[in-house]
C-alpha cells in the first residue's frame, strides 16, 4: 500500500543567507571570523566564529538580528546552529511588549532555560554532530496588529543557580567564544528541518513524503519502520 509521512509542507526561511550573516546582523563588542570546520551535516564548510574584542577587558557583546516584524496572530521561530568554544552558554534576548525575554541554552548539557517567558515563547535545543547544537526560539504575536521585535544573541560562561538573572562572565579580548552556522527564520510555531539559503528567501515545496510499501500481510505484533534521510 501507499504511506504518507507528514512533513512540514510549504515552509519559508526569511533569512536570505543561512551561513553569511553580514547582511542580516550587526555586531557589538565582537567580530566574525571565518573558520573551515565540519558543520552539523558532517561537511567541511566555512562557519563563522564569534571573537570578542575591545580594549583588552572582558566585555558584553551581541550578535543582533535586524528587526523582525510579526504578522498578527502568528508565530515565528528563529534558529541557529551553535558550537561552543570558550563559552558553554548561548542566549537569545528578545525585546517584546517592553519586556526583555531571555532564553539561555546550555551547549554542553543540552538544556534550555526561559527567563520572563510570559507564555508567549517556546524554546528547543537539539544535540547534533561534531559538537553542534541547534537552538530555536519561538515567539507568538497574539495581537490583531503587527509587532516589531528585536532579537540579539550572545555567548557567555555562567548563569546563577536560581535563574533570576544571568551572572554573566564574558570573554576576554580576542577570545573565540563559539561558532555559528545555519540561521533560519520561519513563520511557524516549531523549528523545521534546515532550509539552506544563499542570497534570497527560499521556499520548501515538498508537502509530504510518499513511499510505496509492498503488499504484505502485516503482523498484529508491534513492528518498527526505520528510514534514513540524506
Amino acid at each position: 500500500g501507499r504511506a504518507l509521512i507528514p512533513c512540514f509542507g510549504l515552509q519559508t526561511s526569511y533569512a536570505k543567507s543561512s551561513t553569511d550573516f553580514s547582511s542580516s546582523t550587526t555586531l557589538n563588542g565582537a567580530r566574525f571570523e571565518e573558520k573551515l570546520i565540519s558543520n552539523p551535516e558532517n561537511i567541511e564548510e566555512k562557519c563563522l566564529s564569534v571573537v570578542s574584542g575591545k580594549d583588552g577587558f572582558p566585555i558584553a557583546h551581541e550578535v543582533k538580528l535586524k528587526t523582525l516584524t510579526l504578522a498578527p496572530k502568528t508565530a515565528y521561530t528563529v534558529s541557529w546552529f551553535v558550537k561552543p568554544n570558550s563559552c558553554d552558554l548561548f542566549q537569545f534576548s528578545i525585546n517584546y511588549d517592553i519586556i526583555q525575554t531571555r532564553a539561555v541554552f546550555d551547549l554542553v548539557h543540552h538544556k534550555a532555560l526561559m527567563l520572563n517567558g510570559l507564555q508567549k515563547h517556546d524554546l528547543e535545543i537539539q544535540s547534533l554532530n561534531n559538537g553542534w547544537s541547534r537552538c530555536a526560539f519561538t515567539v507568538y504575536n497574539d495581537a490583531d496588529t503587527s509587532k516589531d521585535i528585536d532579537i540579539s544573541t550572545a555567548f557567555f560562561k555562567t548563569v546563577n543557580d536560581d535563574l533570576t538573572q544571568s551572572k554573566v562572565e564574558f570573554a576576554a579580548d580576542n577570545e573565540t567564544l563559539g561558532y555559528m552556522w545555519g540561521l533560519q527564520v520561519e513563520e511557524t510555531d516549531k523549528v523545521s528541518p534546515f532550509i539552506k539559503t544563499n542570497g534570497s528567501i527560499k521556499y520548501r515545496k515538498t508537502p509530504g513524503l510518499v513511499f510505496d510499501l509492498a503488499d504484505e500481510t502485516w503482523t498484529t505484533e508491534n513492528f518498527t519502520i526505520s528510514i534514513v534521510f540524506k
